[in-house]
């Protein structure tokens, strides 16, 4: 049985966008990810398209791995991501 604060934990982790389902579980305790599309659904909360991934095994020289090490990033695979897209944008000029 899922109680309201399962419930309200999931629903607000959800609405933050980056986080998985699979983490979800793991900090709610609910066991399935069809409860959590139904807690979702009943909420009337619609589904969030997720970015297409693509996996890669990738070495960090000692430098850039202490400056991972110092910033602690939640989420490694998002953190490279968005360094690698802040670098490589460019603003338009008129």
């Amino acid at each position: 049985m899922i109680d309201i604060d399962q419930r309200t934990l999931c629903i607000k982790l959800y609405k933050q966008g980056n986080i998985s389902i699979k983490e979800i579980l793991k900090q709610t305790g609910i066991r399935s990810e069809q409860t959590v599309y139904r807690i979702l659904d009943s909420e009337g909360i619609p589904r969030q398209r997720r970015d297409a991934v693509h996996k890669s095994s990738i070495t960090f020289d000692e430098k850039t791995w202490s400056i991972i090490e110092r910033k602690k990033p939640r989420n490694l695979s998002k953190f490279v991501c968005d360094s690698i897209r802040k670098t490589h944008t460019r603003k338009k000029t008129n």
